[in-house]
């Protein structure tokens, strides 16, 4: 039998970032913290969000030691281009963050993070597609939503 979750919807700024303003929202709920709008774009654009983006690059592009462990994320980052060029948009403003960057920050922060998707266009039903690390159990899931023009 399946186990029937319930969730509500947080609806994030749409712009480069908003699969890390997504995470940002999700660990703050895990630590019994809601975050409206104003404070989403005020204190996570200001810290937390960019934190996010800058510890990818860090262990993928500036420490090579450390890159090794998450070849799950390089694999994903090249089959679309050059580990180089990555390097060079992950710094950008309106970088779109995706599988890979999930992939490392699940890692990273020690939390499965779950990504659910629409099962239809219109539907409210979910579908995992990002199914989150059994590594990291012990801790909460971090979970977040996407829909065709940003995270929910």
């Amino acid at each position: 039998m399946k186990k029937l979750e319930h969730f509500s919807v947080q609806k994030v700024t749409g712009d480069g970032r908003c699969l890390f303003r997504a995470l940002v929202k999700g660990m703050a709920y895990n630590k019994g913290t809601v975050l409206n709008q104003r404070e989403e774009r005020e204190n996570a654009e200001l810290h937390y969000v960019k934190q996010l983006g800058m510890a990818v690059k860090e262990v993928l592009c500036e420490n090579e030691g450390e890159r090794n462990l998450y070849e799950e994320a390089l694999i994903a980052i090249t089959v679309d281009e050059p580990l180089k060029r990555y390097c060079q948009r992950i710094v950008r403003p309106d970088f779109w963050g995706g599988e890979s960057e999930l992939l490392v920050l699940s890692k990273l922060c020690k939390q499965p993070i779950i990504v659910y998707i629409p099962e239809h266009e219109f539907c409210s039903a979910l579908v995992k597609i990002l199914p989150g690390s059994a590594q990291f159990v012990e801790y909460d899931s971090i979970m977040t939503g996407y829909n065709a023009t940003c995270r929910i």
